[in-house]
């Protein structure tokens, strides 16, 4: 199975994470915060020192990140990396943010998936369909 990338290991980061290596993706993963990455790294999961080096070693990328300003930034690490072809953005940074992101990344053929998530680690989760 092929890397999976993700970068942002904050509450919600770090749970969407977790599911992606409970289901067995293999992971190569990205936080500024030392302590968000240490219980993936205990997963096994390769703990990456930026973003670009994700963007290296993962062809699909998932980001979870607190700001636009964030997720510029990372867009533009990602741009130079050399595996990826797919970003999959999860923060909520508005549609503007994703559309500056996706042609920005488009013009190295990235493709971009606007995935923005709701809620928050306390939120309620809805019942099981039957």
């Amino acid at each position: 199975m092929q890397t999976t990338g993700f970068i942002g290991l904050g509450h919600m980061g770090g749970a969407l994470a977790r599911r992606l290596a409970a289901a067995g993706f293999p992971l190569a993963v990205h936080d500024l915060s030392t302590a968000a990455c240490a219980p993936f790294a205990a997963l096994g999961a390769d703990v990456c020192t930026s973003a670009r080096e994700v963007a290296d070693r993962a062809q699909v990328v998932f980001l979870c990140l607190p700001s636009v300003e964030a997720a510029r930034q990372v867009a533009h690490a990602l741009a130079a990396g050399s595996a990826v072809r797919v970003v999959v953005e999860t923060s909520t940074v508005g549609p503007a943010s994703v559309r500056e992101m996706a042609g920005l990344l488009g013009q190295r053929g990235i493709a971009v998936v606007d995935a923005p998530v709701s809620g928050g680690p306390g939120a309620r989760r809805p019942a099981r369909c039957r």
